[in-house]
């Protein structure tokens, strides 16, 4: 089951190495993933509310050394958060998922911060788990300095995934414009290059061949932008391209 109704009310303690408490806060729960949902162990997403808490964020240095993306400001200002229960690799090291993320983190592509954790529910060991960042509009507002309404993000269908019905059109009109237009001519391909990161895109593909991804790329593949016109002059991920 999915959705804000199957969201249940919990109490969250952070402990750091030696016990010392990093912080306790209520907030909402559900039980996160796709396929995996099938494991024993199940992945769990966290949801800072004011429905909760005064604390609407998990407002705490949970991965030391994170900055915001293209600057040195700290991001220690979280909405949601995952408990990663290892996903397809749970059977076997746990970590792998966040292990590949880390040999790309130096490139302008979007990662998601992890560290590994001890869970226990109600007193009970729970076993090993990876406090992640969700990518959605909350993990791209806390690290382009934005708003969450200023962004969307659709899947690789076009098929809006957040953000407001319509504001996938610009996405599904680039992908006509590539399927009708010889993309070897220069001025074809140099419009493209105002609709979305090509850089960017030619990375991530790379990277994703590199180590092989398996559920991939007919799954797992979103596309995002700042809702503004083309901008060069803009600050990275806020030029308004895809």
């Amino acid at each position: 089951q999915r959705g804000r109704e199957w969201e249940r009310p919990v109490n969250i303690e952070f402990f750091e190495p030696g016990g010392k408490l990093g912080f306790s806060m209520n907030a909402g729960i559900r039980i996160h993933g796709s396929g995996t949902k099938v494991l024993p162990q199940k992945s769990l997403r966290l949801y800072a509310r004011k429905d909760y808490d005064i604390q609407n964020s998990f407002s705490y240095d949970i991965f030391p050394g994170l900055n915001k993306t293209g600057t040195n400001e700290p991001l220690t200002e979280f909405k949601r958060l995952i408990l990663r229960n290892g996903g397809q690799d749970f059977y076997r090291t746990i970590f792998k998922d966040m292990m590949l993320q880390s040999l790309i983190e130096h490139e302008a592509i979007d990662t998601q911060a992890t560290r590994p954790a001890i869970v226990f529910i109600n007193g009970e060991y729970w076993g090993i788990q990876n406090i992640r960042e969700r990518f959605d509009l909350h993990f791209l507002a806390s690290n382009y300095n934005g708003e969450p309404e200023d962004f969307v993000m659709v899947i690789s269908t076009g098929s809006l995934d957040h953000g407001e019905p319509g504001d996938e059109r610009p996405f599904r009109d680039m992908v006509s414009y590539v399927r009708n237009n010889d993309m070897s001519k220069q001025e074809n391909y140099d419009y493209i290059k105002t609709q979305m990161d090509v850089d960017n895109y030619i990375k991530y593909v790379a990277f994703q061949m590199n180590v092989g991804n398996h559920d991939w790329p007919s799954n797992n593949v979103n596309a995002w932008r700042y809702k503004t016109d083309y901008d060069p002059d803009a600050p990275y991920g806020l030029d308004g391209r895809w």
